[in-house]
């Protein structure tokens, strides 16, 4: 035979053993457990415990609330990460100053904490904090039967599992 051909049909032959490799592939069977996912519940609230609903220029309102990550039933199943938001209206002239149960006060800048706060996952956790309201105008009657809204936001991000 020419050296030619059989250099050919070794490498034709090389080339088949090479190729049952690369084309190999593996069978196997997946049961139910071991192919279903379920997601994880990120579970946060906030509690209203206590507030004064009537403000006047004399007295300060205070608004106790909790920061939980339970509900009736279930438990965080992650690791959050949030800050708290204070939304008003500004109908009234008040002032908003929040602390936590320690009664340190907690820097808000445009009414948002400059600093995150962290909840566990699978631990039913409770952060306290409060709200002092001060009265920031004159004791006018033109803010008369007017109201101010207040809401309390808490912006929620996981953080790594």
């Amino acid at each position: 035979m020419n050296k030619k051909v059989v250099t050919i049909l070794c490498f034709v032959l090389i080339l088949l053993c090479i190729s049952q490799v690369v084309m190999a592939k593996y069978i196997g069977t997946i049961t139910d457990e071991e192919h279903f996912f379920d997601v994880a519940k990120p579970i946060i609230n906030v509690d209203i415990k206590s507030f004064t609903d009537k403000v006047s220029p004399d007295d300060d309102i205070r608004i106790d609330f909790d920061v939980v990550n339970f509900d009736g039933t279930d438990i965080n199943e992650v690791k959050l990460k949030y800050t708290i938001s204070l939304i008003s209206n500004d109908n009234l002239p008040l002032s908003f100053k929040l602390y936590d149960s320690n009664d340190n006060e907690i820097v808000l800048n445009n009414l948002t904490t400059t600093s995150s706060f962290y909840m566990p996952a699978t631990n039913s956790t409770t952060h306290s904090y409060y709200i002092i309201a001060s009265w920031n105008g004159s004791d006018s009657y033109v803010y008369q039967d007017l109201i101010n809204d207040l809401d309390i936001r808490i912006n929620v991000e996981q953080t790594a599992i």
